[in-house]
């Protein structure tokens, strides 16, 4: 049997070091933590940090993926200030509800849901559905994508 020295043995154990990370990554793992209510993990690390959510006719807009003041914007309108909550993750749906309140008092809920989803006015596919139920403009539905992290 030929001998092939320290130099083919090093290689050998540095490929075998190399390969045994290769093949698919395991899926992400929930790093929610449970909620009083069965079926819910509060986590707003599965939910994407730079998700906006929009609709159109009429348009509308929203970041909602992380809690604390957010704007609710509306095409020739005031933005309306809103105050969110933390996204309550709902594993059995593959969907996030996100519940808030405006300056007034009004409540409104965010229920986002993974998915291919159409815009209506374009040819592009967005990851996620949203639904948008607050009191002064009534159901609005949209899209989801991830956007850029703003400065």
């Amino acid at each position: 049997m030929p001998s092939h020295g320290p130099t083919a043995l090093a290689f050998l154990v540095l490929l075998s070091l190399v390969t045994s990370g290769c093949g698919p990554a395991p899926p992400p793992a929930d790093v929610g933590t449970p909620s009083p209510a069965a079926g819910r993990t509060t986590s707003t690390a599965t939910l994407p940090a730079t998700l906006r959510c929009f609709g159109v006719e009429p348009f509308w807009s929203i970041d909602p993926a992380v809690e604390g003041s957010r704007t609710l914007n509306r095409a020739g309108e005031d933005p309306i200030a809103v105050t969110l909550g933390a996204a309550v993750h709902r594993p059995a749906a593959a969907a996030w509800s996100v519940e808030g309140t405006d300056g007034q008092g009004q409540s409104l809920t965010i229920t986002i849901a993974r998915g291919n989803c159409s815009d209506g006015m374009s040819d592009l596919l967005h990851p996620y559905s949203v639904s948008l139920s607050y009191e002064p403009l009534g159901e609005r539905r949209g899209c989801c994508r991830l956007a850029e992290p703003r400065p």
